[in-house]
């Protein structure tokens, strides 16, 4: 029987230390993630500052972003010059209206012919 009351003592002052240290644990998980938020929100509210203050425009920005709007458009007027000449080289081959009527009143002309051979 003193070894059964030993163990069941055992037994209940560990489940005392576990239940403490895990409270202690919870409490301190719970002070670390209060600090966390708080330096998150300081994060944020210096981001938003950041990006309400007005900039200053800069001569040497103007011209840098004119530079590049310039070259996105002389690169996007060539790209447009290089696909209506390829546009007008694929029309000229297509054949004209007229050329197909003509073609297929020729082949009408042909088969009635060869029909009233064939009926003759």
């Amino acid at each position: 029987m003193c070894i059964q009351q030993k163990s069941i003592k055992l037994i209940i002052a560990l489940t005392v230390f576990s239940t403490t240290f895990l409270n202690l644990g919870r409490s301190i998980a719970e002070k670390e993630q209060a600090i966390i938020d708080r330096e998150r929100k300081v994060i944020s509210l210096e981001i938003q500052s950041y990006f309400s203050t007005p900039r200053g425009v800069s001569k040497k920005g103007v011209d840098e972003s004119l530079a590049k709007a310039l070259r996105n458009l002389t690169s996007a007027t060539e790209a447009i010059a290089l696909a209506a000449a390829n546009l007008r080289s694929s029309v000229k081959m297509q054949p004209e209206l007229q050329e197909i009527q003509s073609e297929i009143t020729s082949f009408h002309k042909r088969l009635g012919s060869i029909l009233k051979v064939i009926k003759e």
